[in-house]
């Protein structure tokens, strides 16, 4: 749940440009009142930080405890399981294994 320094070095990018990391749920401001009249919204809601669309589209298909698999066959095609640690295929480099939203 931090940058990685040596990536961001090899990058040639300053941790200094990166983004707080916080959970999809956090708060992170408020709709101000230019913003909230151009879209049709009351000023002061609040902003979330939220998630990507396949990782909240698995969680709402009930892909959120192991032994189930999930085929999106969307713009990628993924075939998703879920399972009960984080281990990245790095030997091999043939399975992604993103982290999701933790539901705990």
């Amino acid at each position: 749940m931090k940058w990685s320094e040596e990536m961001l070095n090899l990058l040639g990018i300053s941790l200094g440009k990166m983004p707080n990391i916080v959970k999809p749920w956090d708060v992170v401001g408020e709709l101000c009142s230019k913003a909230a009249e151009k879209c049709g919204l009351k000023a002061g809601k609040p902003i979330v930080v939220g998630a990507g669309d396949a990782i909240v589209s698995f969680i709402g298909s009930g892909l959120v405890e192991p032994s189930i698999l999930i085929d999106l066959a969307s713009t990628a095609s993924i075939l998703a399981c879920c399972v009960e640690d984080y281990r990245p295929d790095i030997k091999n480099k043939t399975f992604l294994f993103p982290r999701s939203v933790d539901l705990n």
